[in-house]
């Protein structure tokens, strides 16, 4: 039962949306699959707090939320994926050759182009502490 149901501008801006997933717009199909894929695998980290115990229970409901986006199908997920996310073997899982997001560019967390606040001495070493040192203890 919904509470609050959506607004017919919302509606209207899904509709569209989806017709253009639909007619095979490949930014909206490559947001739709990514989206797909983060709904999976937040609900997975979430399904004890939820009470949800099946993982095809799962599966079916994130493949219903792909036809919601527009896609005519789930997206392929490739095995690497399947087998972080602990669905090998569950129905409903499309395994292939998909845009698994997780090979993202630039990566992530290294020190990669990180500001210094001007101090090109400072040396972090990748270690995210905001910049800030522990204080020089004077003996």
């Amino acid at each position: 039962m919904i509470l609050n149901p959506i607004s017919i501008e919302s509606r209207e801006l899904m509709e569209k949306a989806q017709t253009r997933i639909e007619g095979g717009d490949l930014i909206l199909t490559k947001s739709a699959n990514g989206a797909y894929t983060a709904f999976l695998g937040y609900y997975l980290g979430q399904m004890k707090r939820i009470r949800m115990r099946n993982r095809e229970e799962l599966v079916y409901i994130a493949n219903s939320f792909a036809t919601l986006c527009g896609l005519t199908e789930p997206p392929a997920i490739t095995k690497m994926l399947v087998g972080k996310m602990g669905l090998k073997g569950v129905a409903g899982v499309n395994i292939g050759e998909g845009d698994d997001n997780m090979r993202r560019v630039g990566g992530g967390g290294g020190a990669g182009n990180r500001r210094n606040n001007n101090n090109n001495n400072s040396q972090n070493h990748g270690h995210s502490d905001g910049g800030r040192r522990a204080p020089i203890r004077r003996r």
